[in-house]
């Protein structure tokens, strides 16, 4: 990994501030502040000033995206010192330890020199929850029908920049959502420069968002948090849980507030989901649609979906806590009041009782494993 440029101010630090390991080894903020301390509305420069990567093409293309991407987007990079591209990032994720958000570059791809560059490899949760009876996967939905695309590493398909635009946003607006939850923009200006970055994290935790949030707007479901415990950290399932069919798993979710399955995994991932199916839906009409389907079995050898909906952000127990998390991590103006107000639609059902065998139901799985 290098620093993508090499006339950066923080040249001389950014690497060894993105790679330490330990609390102790955490950067200063007078050796790598906060973005949102030199900049409170940031640029693309001021961004990418603050870029490692281990291909060169991998910044170029990043660059290329946050020309693109609102200025929503933009501002939610105060709360981020740092941001690392690399071949062998798999999953995406965030670090309290560095400010660091991690990004894989599958979502910057367009050629097929491009991805051989980075490593195929299986996200290491892919195989959590073999015990359940019941999947899950997640849809982005466009304006015009058709969906948010995730082509294979493998192959020698190409992609266009218009293609990767929404799912790369999709997944940005997702982890800036963490930095924004530990490191609300509104909370740097009081942050020493003689302490860690680590540190000023950990003592705010008072104004850390996420816990507000369920304060406020808790999630209800106990079962939904164990399942989520087996699905994504390997927990055991009980009897009970393998038991549970994808009908009765969409029963407990349809009521709760949650913006997709993975959002049980934890609070942080709660928040960051929420804030990424409002922000898609609000700048690109992108809808978010959630479905459980039952593996097949010797007893029946279908995978017919037992619980769907389409545009989940508009679910009377979703709207408001999106709504909450949206406008304490960003604020966009008047427009997005519109939005909650009215702007969001409704929630519809959705494929149920269609047959998924036929199709590749590993990669119906394939949006959510790739980040934290």
């Amino acid at each position: 990994a290098y620093p993508y440029r090499t006339n950066s101010p923080y040249a001389g630090t950014l690497k060894r501030c993105a790679l330490v390991e330990s609390i102790d080894d955490s950067c200063k903020l007078h050796e790598l502040s906060f973005i949102g301390q030199v900049n409170s509305n940031p640029t693309v420069n001021d961004i990418m000033s603050r870029v490692i990567v281990t291909h060169d093409w991998m910044g170029r293309r990043f660059e290329r995206l946050l020309n693109s991407a609102p200025d929503t987007m933009l501002r939610m990079f105060q709360s981020v010192a740092v941001i690392a591209i690399g071949s062998d990032v798999r999953p995406s994720s965030y670090s309290t330890l560095n400010g660091l958000i991690k990004i894989d570059p599958y979502f910057l791809w367009m050629s097929v020199d491009e991805k051989r560059t980075i490593d195929p490899g299986d996200d290491f949760r892919s195989n959590f929850g073999a015990d359940l009876k019941f999947r899950r996967f997640t849809r982005f939905k466009k304006p015009d029908g058709s969906f948010l695309s995730y082509p294979s590493l493998t192959d020698n398909s190409q992609r266009t920049f218009s293609d990767l635009v929404e799912p790369a946003v999709s997944l940005l607006f997702h982890e800036l959502a963490h930095a924004v939850d530990f490191a609300p923009a509104w909370t740097l200006a009081d942050m020493s420069y003689e302490d860690s970055i680590n540190s000023v994290i950990r003592a705010n935790t008072s104004n850390w968002l996420s816990p507000q949030l369920q304060a406020i707007y808790p999630n209800q479901s106990a079962l939904l948090d164990s399942l989520a415990g087996v699905r994504f950290f390997n927990d055991d399932a009980s009897d009970f849980e393998k038991s549970i069919t994808s009908v009765l798993v969409g029963a407990e979710f349809e009521s709760d507030g949650a913006a997709m399955f993975y959002s049980y995994s934890t609070i942080r991932e709660d928040f960051a989901n929420l804030i990424e199916a409002a922000l898609m839906k609000y700048h690109y009409d992108v809808s978010v649609g959630v479905y459980f389907y039952d593996k097949p079995s010797d007893i029946d050898p279908t995978c017919k979906i037992g619980w769907g909906v389409m545009n989940r952000i508009a679910n009377p127990s979703v709207l408001p806590r999106a709504e909450w998390a949206v406008k304490r991590a960003v604020p966009v103006g008047s427009s997005i009041e519109a939005f909650f107000a009215n702007g969001a639609g409704v929630e519809v059902s959705d494929r149920v009782g269609e047959d998924l065998c036929n199709r590749d139901t590993k990669a119906l799985e394939f949006v959510a494993p790739r980040l934290y």
